[in-house]
Order: structure tokens, then C-alpha cells, then sequence
């Protein structure tokens, strides 16, 4: 009996409209399903400063399970309090119940949990798809889906300022989920910092990135070793680290190295120069949010790990001068390995100097 009722009034949509909605609801859907997710995202970048970059197939599913119950609990109250969503609203579609009334939020919760079901498919892989095409082919012939047995699909138009509302919308998400990307990404302290609030910056974004595992600084700048350390080939006792001031405020960095005992494997110290750098140069307040000056500093020590260089942003002077002698570099692992047939020097300098 449901079927035939909900039938019929989706019958008083015209020919254009009825294989309109099929297309117009699946991008409603995605729309709202983007927003939850970024809901989440937000909240794990700028309250809980988690890098959602680096995400592990485990963090993936609880991701998306996640997005799925927000959309469990916050679909149905916009249903019952404005019979449409925003991804509906924009694209001018409104669900009521058979008498034209708005869903209680039990109805509408129902009327979710079973299209995450036989809508999406809870989103298991294939399963997921297979739902999804059947959908919108008993959709496209008319027929009422298994959530909408006590529920009716108004259209009002199909304007096509809706379409642009609609892209600038979707815009509007994805520019929301880069700025909570970039603020997860920029120091706690900023400014004039002194050691300590480096050390914290510093500290922060070894765990933020997930480097330098083994060791974190502490207040006063010296090393600190992980009771969970774990063996790390290459991996060497960090270098000490070597800091100016002038009254309480810190002004620079420097640490250096200089062997010639013929060790064989030596290190590029390139976890040391990258976490420096974003916890000293991106504290300084001329160092902008998005376009991250910083960022192209780390990019350029990632690819060539044993480039001499001297850069100049954010007020800050940043050099590196590496010169290693009858020593071979292991690519994509940041570490020189010797020339047995050569005996081998290799000398190291990093430092950061903020300009007047």
C-alpha cells in the first residue's frame, strides 16, 4: 500500500523532472556527505591537530564510519525542523511525509539508517556500488526505494542558478577542510618564542609528521630518548643543537658535524633541518597561512637531502653547507654510505639566523 501511495505522488512530476531526480539527488546526497566529513575533519585538524594527510587504512574505515553516523544524527533533525538538507536545498528538493508535513526525527532517522543501508551500502567496498546503481535505476523506472515507503520527493525548480550555488558551495567545503589542513600545520607558539616554545613547536611536529620517532627536545633544547624507542637504520644520536638569544627571545639555531674517523654510514640530519624549520621560520608572524613559505623549504631538503643551500624567508636566513668526501648517497633514505676504497670525510652545517 505504501508503494502504491508514494508512487502516485511522485507521478505528479513531469517526464524532464522524473529523469532529472535521479542525478539531482545522487550530487544532494554527495554534497551532504561531503559536509559531514568535513565536520570531522575540522574537528580532528583544528581541535585535535592530527594530520589526516597520513592516514592508515584503519583510521580510513573509522573515518568513514564516523561520517556515516553524523549523517545518522544530524540528517534526520534537519528533516524534521526544515524538510530538506543543504545539499537538497540548494538543488530544490524537499521530503515531507504523505500528508505534506515534515518528518518526525524518528521517521527521518529510520528513513537514513535504511539508505546507508540499501542506498549506500554502508559503504563496503563493491557492495557499496552495486547498491548504489541499483538504486538509481529503480529510481530512474520510477520506483519507490526502500527508504521512502513513508516519505514523498518534492522538486520545487530546476533553475540553473542552483547549479552555481551549488559548485561555489562545494568550493566553499573543500576550501574549509585546506584551511583546517593549514592550521593543524602551523606552530602553537608563534611570534617572539623563546627556546622552550621552540622545543614544544618542535616536539609537536615530530609527532604531528610522524619523524624523528625515537628522541624529543626538552625545554632547555637537549635530547631526550623514548622509553619506545625502536632500532631505525642510519639513525645516529641526534646532533646538539646549538641556540642564540637576546634577552629571553630566541634568534637562531645551529648545529654541525664534522667527521673523519670513517664511520660508514653518515647522516643528512634531514628530519633535524625540516622540524627546525617549521617550528622557527613558520613562528614568525610574517610566515602567511596558506601559501606557507616554509613549505617550500622542506620540499626542497625532501628531494635533495645533501643540497648545499642559503634561503632568506620570513625574515629568518637559512643555510646549509654539507661537503661529503668518498661517501655514496643511498637514494630516498637521507643517508650517505662510504667508499670502502676511499677513507671518507664528511663535514655538516645547519644554521638559522632570524634578520634584523
Amino acid at each position: 500500500m505504501n508503494r502504491e501511495i508514494n508512487s502516485v505522488q511522485k507521478s505528479n512530476l513531469n517526464e524532464e523532472q522524473s529523469s532529472n531526480i535521479p542525478v539531482r539527488r545522487y550530487f544532494a546526497r554527495w554534497l551532504d556527505g561531503l559536509i559531514y566529513s568535513t565536520i570531522w575533519s575540522l574537528f580532528l585538524t583544528v581541535v585535535m591537530k592530527i594530520n589526516v594527510l597520513d592516514s592508515s587504512k584503519g583510521r580510513t574505515i573509522f573515518d568513514i564510519v564516523v561520517g556515516m553516523v553524523l549523517m545518522l544524527l544530524i540528517e534526520p533533525a534537519l528533516l524534521s525542523a526544515f524538510g530538506t538538507t543543504i545539499g537538497k536545498w540548494i538543488l530544490g528538493i524537499r521530503i515531507t511525509d504523505r500528508n505534506g508535513r515534515r518528518l518526525s526525527y524518528a521517521k527521518g532517522f529510520s528513513r537514513v539508517a535504511v539508505m546507508l543501508w540499501k542506498g549506500k551500502g554502508l559503504r563496503i567496498p563493491i557492495y557499496d556500488a552495486v547498491r548504489l546503481w541499483k538504486s538509481f535505476h529503480d529510481c530512474k523506472d520510477g520506483k519507490t526505494l526502500e527508504w521512502e515507503y513513508d516519505s514523498v520527493i518534492h522538486l520545487k525548480d530546476q533553475r540553473k542558478w542552483r547549479i552555481g550555488i551549488y559548485i561555489g558551495v562545494c568550493i566553499a567545503v573543500f576550501g574549509a577542510t585546506v584551511f583546517g589542513i593549514a592550521i593543524a600545520k602551523m606552530p602553537e607558539n608563534r611570534g617572539d618564542i623563546t627556546v622552550a616554545q621552540f622545543c614544544e613547536n618542535y616536539n609537536k611536529f615530530a609527532e604531528y609528521y610522524k619523524l624523528q620517532e625515537n628522541y624529543r627536545l626538552d625545554q632547555t633544547g637537549k635530547w631526550i630518548k623514548l622509553d619506545s624507542s625502536s632500532y631505525v637504520i642510519g639513525e645516529e644520536d641526534p646532533i646538539e643543537m646549538n641556540f642564540t638569544e637576546e634577552n629571553g627571545i630566541m634568534t637562531g639555531l645551529n648545529f654541525s658535524i664534522h667527521v673523519q674517523d670513517g664511520r660508514t654510514i653518515v647522516s643528512s640530519y634531514q628530519e633535524e633541518r625540516i622540524l627546525s624549520i617549521l617550528a622557527f621560520v613558520q613562528a614568525q608572524p610574517s610566515c602567511s597561512l596558506i601559501f606557507n613559505e616554509a613549505d617550500g623549504m622542506v620540499w626542497k631538503i625532501q628531494k635533495s637531502p645533501f643540497e648545499n643551500f642559503e634561503w632568506e624567508e620570513c625574515g629568518v636566513k637559512v643555510t646549509c653547507t654539507i661537503k661529503p668526501l668518498g661517501y655514496l648517497e643511498i637514494e630516498n633514505m637521507g643517508i650517505l654510505y662510504r667508499d670502502e676504497e676511499v677513507e671518507g670525510e664528511y663535514s655538516f652545517e645547519f644554521s638559522m639566523e632570524k634578520e634584523e
